[in-house]
């Protein structure tokens, strides 16, 4: 960016002609380069040749990082996956589990009520009688109860 002379001298121009500003300020044009006094050299860290071997390179190891990235990222969400359908399998196997414990309970208390049934049912209707057998009487009532409240809990499953 040259400065013109008017710019920095602004007084002078007004006094004297341009060619004699132009004469007595030759570095005014060059006054923004900023290399006047400097030690720099532009010398190129490397020639062209050598930077385009070390952007090659770069751009191998780019697409060898984004390959792993990629490889790496598949592997993450596939082992996402499976450890969700593993989650759910086993959530399934205890419902399964759960289910079967149930079952098998049940099964057993329909085995108990069946008993209780028969030894209701085998109980002798003459001891049944008022004042016969008062004990027998009062078991015979537990037993008539006690079935009545496993079928109300049966009616509920």
């Amino acid at each position: 960016m040259a400065l013109g002379v008017a710019t920095i001298f602004p007084r002078c121009v007004h006094r004297c002609s341009a060619r004699l500003i132009h004469f007595r300020f030759p570095v005014v044009s060059g006054l923004c380069s900023g290399r006047k006094f400097s030690t720099e050299t532009s010398e190129q860290s490397s020639t062209p040749k050598e930077s385009d071997k070390e952007l090659e390179s770069l751009k191998t190891e780019m697409q060898k990082l984004t390959q792993k990235y990629d490889d790496l990222d598949d592997k993450y969400k596939r082992a996402l996956a499976e450890s969700e359908n593993m989650r759910k399998r086993l959530m399934k196997q205890i419902d399964e589990a759960k289910l079967f414990g149930i079952q098998s309970f049940c099964k057993d208390l329909l085995e108990v009520a069946d008993v209780l049934t028969t030894a209701i049912a085998s109980a002798p209707q003459d001891q049944l009688k008022d004042g016969v057998n008062p004990p027998f009487a009062n078991l015979y009532n537990g037993l008539v109860m006690t079935e009545m409240e496993m079928l109300k809990v049966f009616s509920h499953y």
